[in-house]
């Protein structure tokens, strides 16, 4: 009996020590800079820039994200319907199609121009990649061919704009949530507008979302 119950508490003791030294669990979602975030699992990895959105969201119905996702391992895809976006009063917007795109939004490429030069370097996240891509869900009209899907695997990025119309004519300040989600993805990547400055620890250094 003593013997049975001296190995239970070695036994005890070896779990306790193993869980201690464990790593804990990275976090899915990391703020790389005041205008961008990532999220990245064993499947996915996606960054997101708002950096223009920060400064026009007020001035302008259309949002403009920029995206840049490529595969950890086995291929993955994205389809227009996998792309929404939560609203902080809780509504999710669809992305619209091109055709809305063109309808409702006649200065495309002025609008392009202007975010060119605000533009987040967010290809440099990713040093695995050999190849890039672009993503096809919008263009200038007339410009490039636009597909509803794309797809690739770890050594190809896609990186490409988003455009959102605001439901009611306007944005308002607060947390948003960019939401991939799909059979081979489950993304989301949260900002707010406008930027707010990133989250610092006791020592200064910055901390995760």
């Amino acid at each position: 009996m003593l013997r049975r119950n001296r190995w239970i508490a070695i036994l005890a003791t070896v779990a306790f020590a193993a869980g201690a030294g464990a790593a804990p669990a990275k976090a899915p979602v990391t703020r790389l800079g005041k205008t961008v975030v990532q999220y990245q699992d064993e499947t996915v990895r996606a960054v997101l820039s708002w950096r223009y959105a920060s400064q026009s969201f007020e001035k302008e119905p259309w949002l403009l994200l920029e995206l840049a996702f490529a595969a950890e391992g086995k291929p993955v895809d994205l389809h227009r319907e996998d792309v929404s976006l939560l609203t902080p009063g809780g509504e999710s917007l669809p992305l619209p199609g091109q055709k809305r795109l063109s309808e409702g939004f006649r200065d495309v490429r002025w609008v392009l121009q202007k975010a060119s030069v605000s533009r987040d370097p967010i290809a440099g996240y990713f040093s695995r990649v050999t190849l890039e891509q672009r993503l096809p869900f919008f263009t200038i009209p007339g410009e490039h061919i636009v597909q509803d899907a794309i797809g690739g695997g770890p050594n190809l990025l896609t990186i490409g704009d988003l455009f959102f119309e605001a439901p009611a004519g306007g944005w308002k300040p607060g947390l948003y949530t960019l939401i991939l989600k799909n059979k081979t993805m489950s993304a989301q990547l949260p900002f707010h507008l406008p930027a707010d400055e990133q989250k610092k620890d006791a020592d200064g250094k910055t901390v995760s979302w």
